[in-house]
């Protein structure tokens, strides 16, 4: 700090006045708000209570959780209107006695004398508040109440409170303000000689005074001035030479200090923090890496992301200091700080970026860290050896180190003890952050495991003088200090009886762990995660120690997503030694069980069958958990046939005649068998009477048995089903067998669900009961059981039979499919009866919606019994109707009079005469005749009055009686036709109603909405109570009695600038929550419902294995009518684009230089946009390229989503942390958009969390592949632009390695594992069509309306297969009306193909060619690279903005 003040009073500018006119400020009120966000609550802040002191309630205010805030006040949705104050904000009424007099001063306007008038209201103020009684103030001073006076005025107090808060509420929506309103005053003197006057020296003086006794601020502080010295050496000019000077002394200051650095957290930061701010270009270029990779322990994020801003800029490798060496000795650095945390993602991309620049001198270096990447240590350790023995070729040290490094993780993962032993003894290399740490417990547990698994004597005696030395005072804390390292050498001391050595290494162990756990960044999840293992490897130690005649419970169960391969090996080897303590032989063979199946998970099978044959020859009872991991191994190897393997089985199986061993193995059997029916080995006869036996066992059996053996059973009914119809064997009724599989399935899947309650007792896949996951599985396979009814409805009677006894709520999740396969389905009406009665409010939109003649047709009366039974229930179906027709009236009548005109158009082209005239009618009602309605407001009612007038005066001139309601059947016949047409020609264009954008009044659309008021039915009949709409999930029970009720309506709408120009309602909940939506009218939004379901099938698939943050982001969607729905408004939330505007600080996107760089190329190929793109799409790739990298470079490298993370964030581990949400969600976003063919992925339709930075997609438009039917077609799979890449920099690189891709992968290996729960999940698009699809058959005549939606799922289903993305695409573009479109598509090898399958790169070139089925890996990399593809960008739709 001394070094800083000192140079920064060098400077000119620290004795330079600011000198700022006060009148040029904004001068906001400081105001106490409560922190509950309450919206009934925002007419009386809590602060205030009469007989009260002022100073006791601001004291307790503040104690109970209140917030200080800048501004007016404020609860999570809204604020106060334009009140200057507290006091001001509040009626006479409401206001405390003791600030009244204060109030009254406040009111008077200021003259000369309002510094006195200030002073004694300050004065008044502050006089009340030390008083220790509570006073009230009356005109002649002050008087005592008695407890009685204080409890009735209290009470008092509290009515008129209320009725205040009430009153000052209604006026504020009433006046519709809701910004802060400043009086001015006084006015201030400005020019030479202002008000106020203050330096530099004056701000910085009391702020390093400050600092002594604040870290956080020290360190802003110091960044800030740390900053301000090297930019002004950045800046030139008179004075860059002193500056120079001086960021000279701060880079040697630096050096000094991180070569003596002591390992102090706080001090490291700032040292990492400022690395982090000077980046690449001033001292991080000369600093001493050895010394920087020492400081790394102290502070892992910090360092890490410091490390990533040493790295060169793009096009700056030889450059910088160093020319590439340095280059590659960051990366290297970068490589050992990712493996201390345990990030694979970012040792990836590491190991990605050094091969895209040539850094390996050895060829085997990358593939064979890309082979212990994948888990197949047995080839990279082979690889990795040949590296370390090339004595041909000059491997660098730092490479020599990484391979070193990846080799003992590789010997280790492989349990090659002895090889791992010699190799530790060459040398150990200097891992970064955790070296000594982690290579002090690898050495251990080396030693450990030759002398627990090998009895090999020589590890034997070197344990025992490591523990020797030890226990010496002398090397005490020397030798082991690492928490991990005392458990193991304390197991050594259990096994040699040594129980006082172990004692003392265990609390030793616990004491490392509390050293530890403060140093470790609090967003280090993995790191974190792995200092805590160790506790129960210490507590488990610690139990057997303090009783050793027991055998410890067993500890907390590993992950397999959070613990490494160590931490397994670690517990077993414990547990190996307390079970021959205990000679407990069936404990030790439960932990050579336990690691064996982590060996096969793994991948490392010789090892896995060497602990199984341990397994084996130690137990002392069969148990079929062994017998199973012996046959999963076994499967995994593939040297037993599966029939061999179910004979061996079957003999084993005669031996249990107990109903529950019986029904494991007959499990095992059902396994092996399904498996060779998956290899096509065997029939399905064997597993299919395998898993029959297990059902009729489970019967006899506890829950858990019971729903295990009705999940498997469904599984493999669903599987033989499925490869039928992959064969191309129509499923048929008349087939004996498969409707034995059918009912099979229904009746498994409906027991399931009937057992889900239960609590069953075994533990299934991460910790979940058997029972429940079978219910998950069951509750997930629902759809596919209305397809399958639909088909077999001979198997009605056996799901009427089963769902008897099923609790309705499962059906929630999947509402819209049992809706739209009712009119098929009769067997459906029993459970969506039930759920009228229990859930009514939840079936009573999507049955509105299902029940509309555009939707169901003439079948509308299957729905009859559902009405009768919502009607019995006593659910609001009036007041129900009557909000549907409010909403209703939200949409501009603009927006949705062209489209009832459109469908009476239709209807009389087409000769319907009844249609058209009821069509007519209900235009007239709607839209024309609104005067004497309540429910549409002014804006309706003068739109129907222009349009009367105007069909008045075009019925005149062309002699048609058209200005009534019911339409004669004169004026429809044939011979007016051309009088019609020109009509509804002359009709248009419409007048356009106020309130176009921005805020408006919610009663100049609907009064009824407005006057909304139920308060007062809050404990009235379930008739008059509405619920919030968007509650009722399907995942869970719902419990109605908690759901928030609708209570008042927010008197502002929020018009958006879109075209349908949907509105923002706010809805006042009975949980005093403010609860925001989105109404659209004119819009199907059945679409958008559908894609968040399926969003929520994709979370499900990969919620059980998936990082953090690897989900899609889902908000509610609510369909009332065909065109009429309301969507959760996600708060929090900005548009990407917006978030472009404000990083670049431009007004729209023509100030953006790239953009418009772009623009103006385009408009080089012709006036008109739809006549551009044929030309530029025929551009050879040169010219698009260099075109397109031209917009790209015009991007200031400022403005870029990372620099808005940093901005955002509260310091190098914030920003960390939000990088990973953000590729975690970019990822499951993407490719869940892949898979269903979202497109229109523009900068508006990606929300960005601001809180979370996790990626919201919205809008679904253009979904199914309906992007390349476009007349600009999407060439892209997914938005992967440099805007959101520049997140991910500078590891990810260009084709975004890391954690991008890891996500990508991950998302697309379950999707693809499990295809079945989003095919049927789909299966709703062929059943209930949306009107877009139907219009677009009808446009194509064609006559089967399930022929579009086929056509789009099938497409869905070769993403999930695997074919290639291009392949695809190149067949979705065959289906383009668009002529230029079509015609470059037919040509084999060139035009539109050849962009998309990049055919002038030969890799790409090589894998389109081939064909087939692609690898997960394989798909990722053509999905990516085609997103970047500058030759596809370079072609796309200027709309898009893929510049940026």
């Amino acid at each position: 700090m001394q070094l800083m003040m000192a140079l920064g009073k060098r400077s000119a500018e620290y004795r330079k006045k600011l000198v700022k006119p006060l009148s040029d400020c904004e001068f906001r009120p400081l105001q106490v708000s409560a922190a509950a966000s309450s919206w009934a609550a925002t007419g009386l802040p809590q602060t205030f209570r009469l007989g009260a002191s002022w100073a006791e309630a601001l004291r307790a205010s503040l104690g109970g959780g209140t917030q200080l805030q800048q501004g007016g006040f404020r609860s999570r949705a809204r604020g106060l209107d334009g009140a200057s104050s507290v006091a001001q904000s509040l009626s006479d009424e409401a206001v405390p006695p003791q600030l009244r007099a204060g109030r009254r001063l406040q009111g008077q306007t200021m003259t000369s004398s309002s510094s006195q008038a200030g002073s004694q209201a300050l004065r008044h103020m502050a006089a009340s508040a030390l008083g220790d009684e509570a006073t009230t103030t009356t005109g002649q001073g002050l008087l005592r109440h008695s407890d009685a006076d204080a409890k009735r005025s209290s009470i008092l107090a509290t009515e008129r409170q209320t009725k205040a808060a009430l009153a000052a509420l209604e006026r504020r929506e009433r006046e519709g303000g809701d910004e802060d309103k400043a009086q001015l005053l006084n006015e201030y003197r400005t020019g030479p000689h202002p008000d106020v006057e203050v330096s530099v020296e004056d701000v910085l003086k009391p702020l390093s005074k400050a600092a002594l006794e604040d870290i956080s601020l020290a360190e802003e502080l110091l960044l800030a001035l740390w900053s301000g010295i090297t930019s002004a050496s950045a800046a030139g000019g008179a004075a860059a030479a002193a500056a120079d000077a001086q960021s000279e002394v701060l880079t040697r200051a630096l050096t000094g200090l991180l070569s003596g650095c002591s390992g102090d957290v706080a001090f490291v930061h700032f040292l990492h923090s400022v690395v982090i701010r000077c980046g690449g270009s001033l001292c991080s270029r000369t600093l001493p890496l050895s010394a920087f990779q020492r400081t790394l322990g102290a502070s892992q994020l910090s360092g890490i992301q410091a490390l990533e801003e040493m790295l060169p800029r793009d096009g700056d490798v030889e450059t910088a200091a160093g020319g590439g060496g340095r280059q590659r000795a960051l990366l290297s650095a970068l490589y050992g700080g990712s493996a201390a945390l345990g990030e694979q993602p970012s040792m990836a991309a590491v190991v990605d970026q050094l091969g895209a620049i040539h850094a390996f001198a050895s060829k085997h270096s990358a593939p064979a860290l890309h082979a212990l990447r994948e888990s197949k240590a047995l080839e990279a350790e082979q690889l990795l050896a040949r590296v370390l023995d090339d004595e041909e070729t000059a491997v660098p040290s730092w490479e020599l180190q990484m391979a070193s490094a990846a080799r003992l993780n590789a010997l280790e993962d492989l349990m090659s003890w002895g090889t791992l032993r010699d190799a530790l003894r060459v040398g150990m290399p200097e891992e970064s952050g955790h070296g000594e740490t982690a290579q002090e417990a690898r050495l251990l547990r080396t030693e450990l495991g030759l002398s627990i698994l090998e009895d090999d004597q020589a590890a034997k005696a070197t344990l025992d003088l490591r523990l020797q030395q030890a226990a010496s005072s002398q090397l005490e804390g020397s030798l082991v200090s690492s928490a991990r390292a005392k458990a193991l050498l304390a197991a050594q001391a259990i096994s040699t009886r040594k129980f006082d050595d172990a004692r003392r290494l265990i609390y030793e162990g616990y004491d490392a762990f509390g050293a530890l756990w403060p140093r470790l960044p609090l967003l280090a999840a993995r790191a974190r995660h792995e200092a805590l293992s160790s506790l129960p490897l210490l507590r488990g130690l610690e139990v057997f120690v303090e009783a050793p005649e027991m055998t410890p419970a067993t500890s907390r169960p590993l992950s397999l997503l959070h613990d490494r391969f160590s931490a397994w090996v670690d517990a077993a080897l414990a547990k190996i030694v307390v079970a021959r303590s205990c000679r407990d032989k069936q404990a030790e063979a439960s932990a050579y069980h336990e690691l064996g199946r982590r060996c096969r998970e793994a991948g490392n099978l010789h090892a896995a069958q060497d602990m199984m044959k341990r397994c084996l020859q130690s137990r002392e009872r069969h148990e079929s958990k062994f017998f199973a991991e012996v046959m999963e191994l076994k499967l995994r190897q593939g040297a037993s046939a599966c029939e061999t393997l179910c004979g061996v089985i079957q003999t084993e199986t005669k031996k249990h005649k107990e109903p529950e061993h019986a029904l494991r193995y007959n499990l095992i059997l059902a396994n092996v068998a399904k498996v060779g029916w998956e290899r096509r080995e065997i029939a399905h006869e064997l597993a299919w009477t395998a898993l029959s036996t297990c059902k009729t066992l489970a019967e006899q059996c506890g829950a858990s048995e019971q729903g295990l053996a009705n999940a498997r059973l469904a599984e493999f009914a669903d599987a033989v089903l499925r490869r039928s119809e992959e064969a191309g064997d129509a499923l048929s009724p008349s087939d004996p067998q498969q409707v034995e599989v059918v009912e099979a399935l229904i009746g498994s899947v409906l027991r399931a669900l009937q057992l889900g309650g239960t609590q069953g007792g075994g533990s299934g896949h991460d910790g979940r009961s058997e029972c429940e996951e079978a219910f998950r599985q069951a509750h997930e396979r629902l759809p596919r059981v209305f397809e399958l009814l639909a088909v077999f409805q001979c198997s009605s009677p056996c799901f009427e039979h089963g769902v008897r006894s099923v609790p309705p709520w499962p059906f929630l999740r999947w509402l819209p499919q049992a809706l739209a396969h009712l009119p098929k389905v009769p067997a459906l009406l029993g459970p969506l009866q039930a759920l009228a009665q229990e859930f009514p409010q939840a079936l009573f939109w999507p049955l509105q919606l299902s029940s509309h003649q555009d939707v169901v047709g003439d079948r509308g009366s299957v729905f009859r019994p559902l009405w009768a039974e919502l009607q019995r229930s006593q659910a609001p179906i009036k007041l129900a109707l009557t909000f549907t027709k409010a909403l209703e009236s939200l949409t501009h009548p603009e927006t949705i009079f062209p489209q009832e005109l459109k469908r009476f158009r239709e209807a009389f082209a087409a000769g319907d005469l009844a249609t058209a005239k009821a069509r007519w009618a209900s235009l007239w009602s709607r839209r024309i005749e609104v005067e004497a309605r309540d429910i549409s407001g002014l804006v309706h009612v003068e739109f129907g009055q222009r349009i009367r007038q105007k069909l008045q005066d075009l019925g005149r001139k062309l002699g048609l009686a058209v200005c009534r309601k019911e339409l004669p059947d004169s004026e429809l016949e044939p011979g007016r036709r051309q009088a019609w047409q020109k009509l509804l020609q002359e009709l248009g264009p419409l007048p356009t109603s106020r309130h176009q954008r921005g805020k408006a009044p919610l009663e100049a659309f609907s009064p009824w909405l407005a006057r909304f008021d139920a308060r007062g039915s809050w404990l009235g009949s379930a008739e008059e109570q509405l619920e919030v709409l968007g509650q009722y999930r399907g995942f869970e029970r719902p419990d109605p009695r908690s759901h928030a009720r609708i209570t008042r309506f927010g008197s502002q709408l929020l018009v958006m600038a879109s075209k349908q120009k949907p509105k923002r309602l706010v809805v006042l909940g009975s949980d005093e929550q403010e609860h925001w939506f989105l109404v659209k009218g004119g819009e199907d939004v059945r679409l958008d419902e559908r894609v968040e379901q399926l969003f929520g099938a994709v979370n499900g698939l990969v919620a059980r294995d998936a990082a953090v943050g690897l989900r899609v982001r889902t908000y509610a969607v609510v369909p009332l009518l065909p065109d009429l729905g309301v969507l959760e408004w996600v708060r929090d939330t900005k548009p990407l684009k917006q978030i472009v505007l404000d990083t670049l600080k431009a007004k729209d996107m023509g100030d953006i230089e790239a953009h418009k760089l772009r623009t103006e190329w385009t408009k080089r190929f012709g006036a008109q946009p739809m006549a551009r793109y044929p030309q530029i799409t025929e551009l050879p790739r040169a010219d698009i390229v260099v075109a397109f990298r031209r917009c790209v470079a015009a991007m200031p490298q400022e403005a870029s989503l990372k620099t808005f993370f940093w901005r955002n964030a509260l310091g190098p581990e914030a920003f960390w942390h939000t990088r990973q949400r953000f590729a975690a969600s970019l990822a499951a976003a993407s490719a869940a958009s892949y898979l269903l063919g979202i497109g229109d992925r523009h900068l508006d339709n990606y929300l960005l969390c601001t809180q979370t930075m996790e990626v919201v997609p919205i809008d679904f438009g253009y979904s199914f592949g309906i992007g390349a039917l476009l007349p600009v077609p999407e060439l892209v799979p997914f938005r992967l632009t440099g805007f959101l890449l520049s997140a991910l920099q500078p590891l990810a690189g260009p084709l975004a390695h890391g954690a991008f891709r890891d996500g990508l992968q991950e998302v697309l290996s379950s999707c693809r594992e499990r295809p079945g729960l989003l095919l049927d999940t789909c299966a709703l698009f062929i059943r209930e069509p949306l009107l877009d699809w139907t219009a677009e058959s009808r446009r194509r005549g064609v006559t089967d309306l399930e022929f579009i939606p086929k056509r789009r799922l099938h497409f869905v289903s070769e993403r999930l297969q695997g074919r290639h993305p291009a392949a695809i695409l190149k067949d979705e573009l065959a289906d383009s009306q668009v002529g230029w479109v079509k015609e470059l598509a037919r040509r084999p090898g060139k035009g539109l193909e050849a962009i998309i399958a990049g055919l002038d790169d030969e890799a790409r070139a090589e894998v389109y060619r081939r064909g087939g089925i692609l690898s997960v890996a394989e798909q990722v990399d053509c999905l990516v690279r085609q997103a970047t593809d500058p030759n596809i960008l370079g072609r796309a739709w200027e709309g898009w903005a893929p510049e940026i």
